[in-house]
Parts: C-alpha cells; structure tokens; sequence
C-alpha cells in the first residue's frame, strides 16, 4: 500500500522592507502605550489626591457647622465638668474683697493675668470687705453662644457707715453736748445668683470673658394648677362584663406588685416591675377605658407602709392586652396619661 504525503501550503513570504515597517509599527504602538501607561499613573494620583483633599475639607466645614448648631440649640456646649475646677478658685477671688490696699490690689492681679483683664480704674477700694460664705453650682446656660456658668452664692458685706453720736465736753466750767460723726461698720449678708461668662479653649483651658453680674434665683416652682385626672370624656367606655373584669385583673396586679416576685410578674407584664418592702395596697380606684381598640386604665391607690401604717397615693396609667381569659400589660406608667 502506497501512503500520498500531502503538499502542505505555506504563505506567502513578506518583503524584508514589509516586514521592517510592520516591527517599527509594533514597538512604535506599544512605546506610546506604555508612555501612556506611566503618565496616566501620576495623573490620577494627582487627581485623587485633590479630590480627597476636597472631601476632607467639606468634611471639616460640616463638621465646624454641626457644631455651631450645636452651641445654638443646645444649652451644654461644653464636653466634661472641667469648667467647675476652673470657676470656683475665680468665685473665691472675684468675691472676697479685703479692705487691706496691698491685700486689694494682689486680688487685682490675679484676676487680671488669670482670669479676665480689667483696668484698675474699674476696681477700686472703697474699704468695704466682702466675704464669700458659700456658693454652690446652680446651671450651665447659653445666651446666644455665650456660655453663662450661674451659681448661688451667699456673701457677707462689711460696709463703712457713718454715724453721729453725743459726746459730753466741757467748755470753760460748763459740760456741753455735742454731735460726734465717727466710722461704724455694718453687716449686711446676700444671696444671689452669681452668672459668669467664660469660654472654653481648645486646649481644654477657660478663660472669663466678660465682668461677671448678680440675678436674682429664680423661682422653680410653677403657680399653674395641674389637672388631676385627664378628660375621660375623649375616650370610650367600657361594657359592664369586661370592666368587672378588668378591675378584677388589675386589683390581683397590685396585691402582686407588692408580694410577688420578677419572676412571677413576667407572666402577666411585659416589662415586670414590683414594689419591695413591706407595702400594702389600698383605697384602689380603677377605670378601664378603650382609646382607638387600645384597652388601657387609669388606676389610683394608697400605698401603706406595713410598719409604721403611713401611707401615700400613687398613680398608674395601664396599656392593656386580651390573653385568653386573661389580661396582660404591655406599658405602665406611673401617672394618669400617655395615651
């Protein structure tokens, strides 16, 4: 058997000028690509470098505006208590005023390098003494970014007074009276609030930034009666059988609520909370209403010390739950409302 060996064809041969300028073209191609390439690198560094530069710089302007917003809105705009280490040396100095002129003007000093700068002409020494007796911090508020550190403080003014007197003197073989004027001091005790104006430095360091100024306390307590039971007629009643039973519910929680345990509330509350120590409940006052299908009840009642028998009222707001036969409480509060 005879075996054909096929004629394979093979291309055509390029010139040698051809494939010269097909070489130069190549290198040529990949020269201006890698030129690219390295050019393109610093280009883009440059380019990213400038635009975190700019992130960076919106970050710090927001960041600058939170926290003037900050200093507005809020009365605290200081982030520990430091503030008081560095107040209450300055009451004690700006308070106590001796009458003595060297003892007057080291006071002078130090409140001047110290804490606030101040000219001599504003502070001078009249001879009276002034005395702190007590201070205590009271509020931290802020008037239109001013931060305003207020204390109350008890101080003792010893003051010159002038006084006439009769004085006996004889004039020849007569013993006259006559009006003497001589210096008396009087005691005169002060309570007030005591508003310091300050600043505080970044470097964790105040500074006093204006002459500090006397307010009257004010009061705390307000004059206006509250209600004492909310209006019941916004809300709807409850039918006979289901507020029987949920009054009787509600008085086994009380008994509870001074006899069981956390353990024993968490089947019946969802937040379980009892009254420990000797208590009793009594004169209970339960009134089941419904507000949107929200089941709730406003409960008052005497708790009764079981030593001493000295009792108090309090008072309870119950959200309320259907569970089989039963009720369950989703929210307590302790007072009429927040429905």
């Amino acid at each position: 058997m005879k075996f054909i060996k096929e004629k394979k064809n093979h291309p055509p041969a390029l010139p040698k000028e051809e494939k010269a300028a097909s070489i130069r073209t190549t290198r040529t191609f990949f020269l201006i690509l890698t030129l690219l390439l390295i050019s393109s690198g610093p280009f883009a560094f440059v380019k990213s470098t400038q635009m975190q530069s700019l992130i960076r710089k919106e970050q710090t302007t927001l960041t600058e505006t939170i926290h003037k917003e900050l200093a507005k809105n809020t009365d605290t705009a200081v982030t520990s208590e430091l503030y008081k280490q560095f107040l209450q040396p300055f009451i004690t100095a700006y308070i106590n005023i001796p009458t003595e002129q060297q003892a007057f003007e080291k006071r002078f000093n130090s409140l001047q390098e110290t804490y606030f700068m101040i000219t001599l002409d504003e502070e001078k020494n009249t001879g009276t003494e002034r005395k702190l007796l007590s201070s205590d911090f009271y509020n931290l508020v802020n008037e239109n970014g001013q931060l305003v550190a207020q204390y109350r403080i008890a101080y003792e003014i010893n003051a010159p007074v002038t006084k006439e007197r009769d004085v006996k003197k004889k004039e020849g073989d007569k013993e006259v009276i006559i009006k003497e004027k001589y210096i008396d001091y009087e005691k005169i005790e002060n309570r007030v609030l005591l508003n310091i104006p300050f600043v505080q430095l970044k470097n964790q360091s105040f500074k006093v930034t204006a002459y500090p100024y006397f307010t009257l306390e004010p009061s705390l307590t307000s004059k206006t009666e509250q209600a004492k039971m909310p209006d019941i007629s916004q809300y709807q009643q409850v039918d006979n059988k289901e507020e029987k039973a949920v009054i009787s519910f509600i008085q086994s929680f009380l008994d509870k609520y001074v006899s069981a345990s956390l353990e024993d509330m968490a089947y019946i509350m969802k937040e379980p909370e009892i009254l420990t120590g000797n208590y009793q409940i009594g004169n209970s006052q339960i009134n089941p209403f419904f507000k949107d299908e929200q089941l709730f009840a406003f409960v008052t009642f005497d708790v009764i010390d079981g030593e001493t028998k000295i009792g108090h009222k309090e008072t309870m707001t119950l959200l309320l739950k259907q569970r089989e036969n039963t009720y369950f409480i989703e929210t307590i509060h302790h007072y009429l409302g927040g429905i």
